[in-house]
């Protein structure tokens, strides 16, 4: 997912070219930030593949358009103000409550830096075609692995190294790239490939529209992370021709092209990849995988004989085959390694990478795209893991309006400007998330728990956006811009209610993992210990100040 920092500073303010851009720049500038291929990934496991089509078209209409086009009616209010979201709530309400949209920003990417080591000695392993053996290794070893990845990060994050910004810029580009290319290409295989065997799209009403189910709305808070980040191009609402009416246009097309790249992501990805629901032994195994006894179970076959696979495993269920012997069973029936079937938990750990390797069979490269893409994404990920122990920290601690909040001894920096109590703090803080992920099962399993928990910690940023934009609203007369979302005050102010329930309600229902109740506690408990974190410090600080008066 590419939306690292949603917050501009006055530097890219500063820096955009004082001719006008056209809406479609805008649109284009603004798609390859907000939209990843991880997304399609995240879509296609957590909402049972293609039914997850339906889904994205109702949070794209009834979520993201009004979300990106409040953020240019904000960015157009305060265009000359550098600090985003934290200088919207300041303009609109006060000090304090800037400070706690600051340290929000900050404190969410607490397990998002966490999941970064991880993300990326995930991509090394597939760029060197070692994952099986990888995923093999015991759980204390990857996590041991990640440990002395972030430590090192965190140190080169005290050095204040700026190439890494590039980096990171280019490898995200390149990815993006091929994740557009998977797409074209995948639509072109059938064509150019005609021998090979595909899996059956069943464009069934059943199997398009999801089942309302707990499950399901336990999984939204998937897609409003996928979607969010759009605040990160508001500096450049009144740079477009005409604002009011060009930017609104921009955003649609916006959303357009996202929600079209969704769609056929998710469509490409169905014509390799079938999931499959089964019920599990009474022995609580199935395929050699220790799950709940008697519950639902879901795989992805995978691969051009994923059609045979899942045909198979569906004979099997009605023949009455043990769950438990299944992978035998599909291996005598059709010949193909059962093995060559995922879990969830592996699908979204590895799909990405699976999706490229089987895009390089279809074309006869091999594993080319597979080292291609784990390359960049090594890249990527640790570099995005220093810009994000080190960006969103000084974000916070630069604000003159929010240093006032802040204990003095985390104000403190070294020669190279890097505030290194707070890197301490974040260390402890993200250190903490990488211990607990000791009670994974493996490299996959901890990638997926922390692909949940920030699912859950990252859209909480968006709620002080909402916040802003309804005390924008309340306040209308006051600030002037040259764009508006809505001229309707109490259109507008229920668009701005609408979009933080949803945000704040799929935060909360996000937090619940059906299969692991411990799990469900770390996803209620690290919000609140980040909460109280953020009230204490400013109680620390007016100590500090009373005792030095």
């Amino acid at each position: 997912m590419r939306k690292e920092f949603s917050m501009s500073n006055n530097t890219e303010a500063k820096n955009v070219n004082t001719k006008r851009m056209t809406w479609y720049t805008l649109a284009f500038m603004a798609f390859s930030t907000v939209w990843g291929f991880g997304n399609v990934v995240n879509g296609f496991g957590y909402f049972n593949g293609t039914q997850v089509i339906f889904s994205w078209i109702l949070m794209f209409v009834l979520y993201f358009v009004p979300y990106a086009l409040m953020v240019g009616e904000l960015g157009s209010a305060f265009k000359n103000l550098g600090g985003g979201v934290t200088s919207w709530v300041l303009e609109t309400t006060n000090p304090k409550l800037a400070y706690y949209a600051g340290y929000t920003y900050w404190v969410v990417h607490i397990p998002y830096i966490a999941s970064k080591g991880s993300g990326g000695l995930k991509a090394l392993a597939w760029m060197c075609l070692k994952n099986s053996w990888y995923d093999a290794l015991p759980t204390w070893q990857v996590q041991l692995a990640t440990a002395v990845v972030f430590l090192l990060f965190c140190w080169i994050a005290t050095r204040g190294l700026s190439v890494l910004k590039p980096l990171a810029s280019l490898a995200g580009t390149t990815m993006f790239a091929m994740s557009l290319l998977y797409i074209l290409m995948m639509f072109a295989a059938p064509a150019i490939n005609p021998a090979a065997s595909f899996s059956n799209i069943d464009w069934s009403w059943e199997n398009i529209i999801p089942q309302f189910n707990v499950q399901y709305f336990t999984s939204l808070s998937i897609l409003v992370f996928a979607v969010g980040g759009c605040e990160k191009i508001s500096p450049y609402v009144n740079k477009v021709e005409n604002p009011a009416k060009n930017f609104p246009k921009g955003m649609i097309a916006l959303a357009i092209m996202v929600m079209v790249c969704a769609i056929l992501g998710t469509i490409a990805m169905a014509l390799v990849f079938s999931p499959v629901t089964m019920t599990v032994a009474a022995d609580g195994t199935i395929a050699g995988a220790e799950v709940t006894a008697g519950s639902s179970f879901q795989v992805f076959a995978l691969g051009q004989n994923a059609q045979t696979i899942k045909d198979a495993v569906a004979a099997a269920g009605s023949a009455g085959v043990d769950p438990a012997v299944i992978d035998g069973w599909v291996t005598a029936q059709t010949g193909q390694d059962f093995a060559m079937a995922m879990t969830s938990t592996g699908f979204i750990a590895n799909g990405q990478y699976e999706a490229m390797r089987e895009l390089g069979g279809l074309y006869h490269v091999g594993n080319l795209f597979v080292i291609l893409y784990g390359a960049c994404n090594a890249i990527g990920q640790f570099s995005t893991l220093t810009l994000s122990i080190d960006a969103p920290l000084r974000m916070l601690l630069d604000d003159e309006n929010a240093r006032q909040y802040v204990p003095k001894a985390l104000l403190k920096q070294n020669r190279f400007g890097a505030y290194t109590n707070g890197i301490l703090l974040i260390v402890v803080l993200s250190g903490a998330i990488i211990a607990i992920q000791l009670m994974g099962s493996g490299a996959s399993d901890v990638i997926a728990w922390l692909t949940r928990l920030n699912s859950v910690c990252m859209p909480m940023r968006y709620l002080w956006v909402f916040f802003a934009y309804i005390m924008l609203r309340r306040q209308s007369a006051k600030f002037p811009r040259e764009y508006e979302f809505v001229k309707n005050n109490g259109v507008a102010l229920f668009f701005g209610f609408w979009c933080f329930f949803v945000t704040a309600a799929c935060c909360l229902m996000g937090t619940i993992d059906l299969s692991d109740m411990g799990r469900t506690v770390l996803n209620i408990a690290a919000p609140i210990v980040y909460l109280l974190l953020g009230m204490i410090m400013p109680m620390i600080r007016k100590r500090e100040d009373e005792k030095g008066a």
